[in-house]
């Protein structure tokens, strides 16, 4: 065949490729080889995709050296760490509504579009002077509102474990905007309203783990965080657990957690006066994140390591760090193997120039 009849095929880098393959893959712990090193490189290439924690070593997710979540399968008790409120960004509409009739509280839900790079919920209160609002007075129990006019978002928390988390972390971000009489201090219009979170049994018994105070308010999103201390865990948790073989007290294995605002008492009658009379403005709360974290005795895919980090995602991101090391290693053992070839080509061709010097010498001499 004549070199232009010639196609890519009959190239030489083709037909080594070929003829390589063509042993290669007779010997199959070197195409397992193969497998591996592919999945590694994936790793390494999609480990910020793969990773579900920050993989820096000091960065806590939970408790230290928690098992694997694969293993709570052999373990009837067991708890699996991680956050039980779906869509803790808000980037779905949740469920909202207004309790009472006095038609000045309103929601909204605002998704990621090209205006807004954040999702939230607002809530907000209108208040016109004069208008009247349901007061059904202080609480003793220091658990429902002060009033039955007020707004609400929830969210659904399905617990799957029968047993109750060793510990429960909830955390809550908002921004606040005041308007008219509740941006004034001097009548104290930031003392007029609390937002509230509660958790809503299937049994309908609230459980108030938050109220905001006046500090907070402030149109910066501030982020607080909600620790639930033992009694408030027991009564959650407990109705949704089998004791003995018993069934549950309560009649599903969820709860609902709900953001509500509302008016507090001092709004009926405050420093001699009557605010609810009084006062014209707006209250508004922007809402962006709500999550819910249960620690139980296991975590994510790996567990986790002396520092409380995912163990998963420092693996991932681990081989990348390998990766570059074997990449290096081999690329110094090429090097060093091409100079140790020619170290005795030259020290050859030296030798060679040195007897033939010494020839010549030995010539002139005898002549």
């Amino acid at each position: 065949m004549s070199g232009s009849q010639k196609g890519w095929k009959d190239s030489n880098w083709y037909v080594s490729i070929t003829s390589f393959w063509s042993e290669y893959r007779k010997h199959k712990i070197g195409l397992l080889g193969i497998l591996l090193m592919a999945l590694f490189f994936s790793m390494a290439l999609f480990a910020p995709v793969l990773a579900t924690h920050d993989p820096t070593p000091q960065a806590k997710v939970a408790p230290t050296y928690l098992a694997p979540s694969w293993l709570s399968v052999f373990d009837p008790e067991g708890v699996v760490t991680d956050d039980y409120l779906n869509d803790p960004f808000l980037n779905e509409e949740p469920v909202m509504g207004v309790n009472g009739t006095s038609g000045e509280f309103s929601y909204l839900h605002q998704p990621i579009n090209d205006f807004n790079n954040v999702s939230y919920v607002n809530l907000t209160w209108s208040h016109t002077a004069g208008t009247a609002l349901d007061f059904v007075g202080d609480d003793p129990d220091d658990i429902m509102p002060d009033y039955n006019d007020f707004v609400y978002f929830d969210k659904t928390v399905t617990w799957p474990w029968n047993n109750r988390p060793s510990d429960v972390n909830m955390s809550l971000t908002y921004a606040t905007e005041l308007t008219g009489d509740f941006a004034n201090q001097s009548v104290s219009g930031n003392l007029m309203f609390r937002v509230y979170v509660w958790v809503i049994d299937s049994s309908g018994y609230w459980t108030r783990l938050y109220e905001s105070r006046e500090a907070t308010y402030t149109d910066q999103p501030q982020n607080k965080r909600i620790s639930l201390n033992y009694l408030n865990i027991k009564e959650i948790f407990d109705g949704m657990i089998s004791f003995n073989g018993s069934a549950p007290i309560d009649p599903l294995n969820e709860v609902t957690v709900r953001v509500g605002l509302a008016p507090r008492f001092i709004f009926e009658s405050y420093a001699g006066g009557t605010p609810w009379q009084d006062f014209n403005g707006t209250v508004e709360f922007k809402f962006t994140q709500l999550k819910m974290v249960a620690y139980g005795e296991y975590f994510g895919i790996l567990g986790t390591t002396n520092w409380g980090a995912d163990a998963w995602s420092q693996l991932i991101y681990g081989s990348r760090i390998s990766i570059m090391i074997g990449i290096l290693a081999t690329s110094l053992a090429t090097c060093m193997s091409f100079t140790t070839k020619e170290a005795p080509m030259r020290s050859a061709a030296l030798c060679g120039e040195g007897l033939a010097l010494k020839s010549t010498y030995s010539c002139s001499n005898f002549l």
